[in-house]
């Protein structure tokens, strides 16, 4: 009882720990004049697949990419998310096909493209894993605000959940925060397909 209590302190403080700094990240992104810069959260990438074939951004030029920050040993808030996303996808039924759902690691030493591939399986079928070095993986997080940082136990990451909509040319749209469920993330994607 007591391991299961820590567990859910160490979920709750990633939580909270990963709001504050999206909340924070973004409030800074605000250009000086107070206007929203044209594209706060996002970037070029160039990554690893779960295939072990080099990937960018601009593979998935033509789609609406959602875009979520995890780890595959994460005990709970990832397999929920990703199960979550699955099925907002599944709503969608062929529209799904317009969008491209990216898993992109916080823990690259531990995720490689062989890991991401099993981890994948459990989940949505054109899912793209990403991977790749740590300080490949630490330019991708600063660019879409994300916060991950690895907690006193080794291997686990404290990270934020936010759930990133970016258009067919990779710029923001909007992102889905923590609890939503699967229709309001359908309903959001179905609004820019």
């Amino acid at each position: 009882m007591k391991l299961v209590k820590i567990w859910l302190l160490i979920v709750s403080l990633s939580f909270l720990g990963g709001l504050f700094y999206f909340t924070e990240s973004f409030s800074s992104s605000t250009a000086a004049n107070g206007a929203e810069p044209e594209s706060p959260i996002g970037g070029p990438f160039h990554l690893i697949d779960q295939n072990g074939k080099k990937v960018s951004d601009k593979d998935f030029k033509g789609r609406l990419m959602l875009v979520y920050f995890g780890f595959t040993n994460c005990p709970g808030v990832c397999p929920v998310d990703m199960a979550m996303i699955t099925d907002s996808l599944k709503k969608l039924g062929k529209a799904a096909d317009k969008v491209a759902p990216i898993f992109i690691t916080v823990d690259p030493v531990h995720d490689n493209p062989a890991v991401l591939k099993k981890y994948l399986k459990n989940y949505y079928p054109t899912f793209t894993g990403l991977t790749g070095g740590e300080k490949q993986i630490k330019e991708v997080e600063k660019e879409y605000k994300a916060y991950a940082e690895e907690s006193a136990t080794p291997g686990i990451f404290n990270h934020s959940s936010n759930i990133y909509l970016m258009n067919a040319e990779g710029k923001y749209l909007t992102h889905f925060s923590p609890g939503v469920d699967a229709e309001q993330v359908a309903a959001g994607i179905r609004k820019y397909l």
